[in-house]
Order: C-alpha cells, then structure tokens, then sequence
C-alpha cells in the first residue's frame, strides 16, 4: 500500500510509473500542482489503483492504461482540473479501468480505447464538447461511455474538455 501526493514541482519518471503493480496491491497519486512525466502510467497494474488529478500537468509520451495492464487489475483516473496528454490511452486494457472527468483538458494524441481485450471492462464519463468548423462554441454533451468485452476506439486527434 503507498500513496504519493504532489503539490507542486516537476517529477520526472524516466519510463513507467505503476500503481498497485501486484495482486492485491494498493497505489495512489494526487496530482494536485506542478508537472509530472512519463513515458507509460500504469493506474492498478496488477492491483488497485487510483489517481486523482486536481491540476498540474500530467504528460505521458507513451500510453495511460487504467485499469489492469495485468488481468485482474482495477484502475481509477479522477480528472477535475489541469491537463493531461497521452499518446495513447487504454481504459480497461486487461482489468476494469474507470475514467472519470468533471474538469481540465484531456488530450490523446492517438487512440483512446475502453475495454480493450478479452474479458476487460472500461468506462469513461464527463462532459465531451465537440467544436463544429465555423461555431465560436462547442455542442456539449453529457455521456457516460462503458465498454466491456469489446473494443471501442476513437481515433486521433482527440481531445476532451470541461468547459463550465
């Protein structure tokens, strides 16, 4: 069991972070402030995880999987403020991974998908705004998106924001 909060300053993980990378492990990060980054996050590898972002700045040049990079494993991304980019995320990749977002702005620069392989189960909620070409605003719309055994992928590029 370990948690870890960030209030500020940079923290630079130079290839993956794991949370709950064991079977009946526990793991959590706050990201309350400052920049974190790597170049894959693993949120409930094998265990239980939870991050929790509040703001700061959350950059991943790899892929973001919540929820099981091992089956089994459970994955919680809480997203209400700052910014987060991937190149990919996978929410439920071999486990149950659940993203929820009330704020910030999610950016994925390639595929996002939910419930990605066999016996996996993903859901992604909040609000998605879609800008129209030629709208000076967005069509917002909430959702609530739960995949399991099957794949959704949206294609690139995607990015999701809360705007209140």
């Amino acid at each position: 069991i370990g948690s870890f909060v960030q209030v500020n300053g940079t923290n630079t993980v130079a290839n993956a972070l794991m949370l709950a990378y064991g079977a009946g492990g526990r793991g959590a990060y706050e990201l309350r402030g400052g920049s974190l980054s790597a170049v894959s996050q693993d949120v409930g590898y094998g265990g239980t995880g939870t991050f929790t972002q509040t703001g700061g700045t959350n950059a991943v040049t790899g892929t973001l999987f919540v929820g099981g990079f091992v089956p089994g494993g459970q994955g919680t991304y809480s997203f209400s403020g700052g910014s987060l980019t991937a190149q990919f995320e996978n929410i439920g990749y071999q486990g149950t991974g659940t993203f929820a977002q009330t704020g910030g702005d999610n950016v994925v620069n390639g595929n996002l998908q939910l419930g990605v392989n066999v016996g996996a189960s993903g859901t992604y909620s909040g609000t998605l705004s879609v800008w129209n070409c030629g709208s000076a605003e967005p069509a917002t719309r909430s959702f609530t998106v739960t995949v399991a055994c099957s794949r959704w992928t949206v294609y690139l590029p995607i990015v999701l924001r809360n705007h209140p």
